[in-house]
């Protein structure tokens, strides 16, 4: 076990846990969230204000991914989902001049994350991502 006690999520990824370092569980999937980060933020610097939203999920992915994958908690976890899909959410809705319903839709799916744990992430994501393909395509 390393510094943060047992793990709390209900999955774990296929990197051996703590084999690299005492403070992150699976190594390679922390470390490996910094481009997250560095994508988004460079986003947030140089794209148009329209897509600060995608670009500020995109931050907080890493940010929360790396927390999940360090310590296998379950609120970063689900955090980790929720931006997921704030990304896909921006971008269905970053052109629609509603930012009301965009907002309205990411605080359903924070909800339906952190309150149906079992496939509603899994389900919104796989949606999100055939709507976002047939949108830009």
């Amino acid at each position: 076990m390393g510094a943060w006690g047992e793990p709390t999520a209900a999955i774990d990824w296929c990197e051996t846990n703590y084999d690299i370092s005492f403070y992150a569980s699976e190594f390679h999937n922390t470390w490996t969230n910094v481009f997250y980060v560095g994508v988004g933020t460079v986003g947030i610097c140089t794209t148009s204000r329209r897509l600060l939203p995608a670009n500020i999920s995109i931050v907080l992915t890493g940010v929360f991914s790396a927390a999940f994958h360090a310590t296998l908690w379950w609120w970063f976890w689900k955090l980790d989902e929720v931006f997921e899909n704030g990304i896909l959410i921006a971008l269905i809705h970053v052109d629609r001049g509603e930012s009301w319903l965009g907002l309205l839709h990411f605080a359903i799916v924070t909800t339906g994350i952190l309150s149906i744990p079992v496939l509603f992430c899994e389900v919104h994501l796989v949606l999100s991502v055939v709507y976002c393909i047939r949108k830009f395509y």
